[in-house]
């Protein structure tokens, strides 16, 4: 295999991941009410687009056009990956709203009812109390 023909697998690998993962990311939009998830979503389908584009263009190319269409692909691949990227920014931002809506869940709770939530804390302190003896 010479150095071309693993290069274009190499980007036909890489090209079916992100189909893949985008396929994913498409069910998953669904269940998203986020405007941000939907505008990552839609840059990564733009930059899988022109990743395809340049894989098509590379792998047609004659031999002396190659090498010139190499490094241009590699960025179109690189944009691709931090398209991707965007939505595991996305995700760390979901937990942390997540988890300070369970914070405040709990404060409200908690001084709602504080009897209830001491009873609560003193049998699970006593029930481990029990089982680590």
């Amino acid at each position: 295999m010479t150095t071309r023909e693993k290069y274009l697998n190499d980007l036909n690998q890489q090209l079916t991941k992100y189909g893949s993962d985008l396929s994913n990311l498409k069910d998953d939009i669904k269940n998203r009410t986020s405007s941000d998830f939907a505008k990552t979503f839609k840059g990564a389908q733009q930059a899988f687009k022109q990743a395809e584009k340049a894989y098509e263009s590379i792998k047609s190319a004659a031999e002396d056009k190659w090498e010139d269409l190499k490094d241009s692909t590699a960025q179109v691949f690189e944009e691709l990956s931090q398209s991707f990227k965007g939505f595991g920014n996305l995700s760390s931002k979901s937990l942390s709203e997540f988890q300070e809506k369970c914070q405040e869940a709990l404060k409200d709770r908690v001084q709602r009812n504080p009897l209830a939530t001491v009873l609560v804390v003193w049998t699970i302190g006593y029930i481990l109390g029990k089982i680590t003896k």
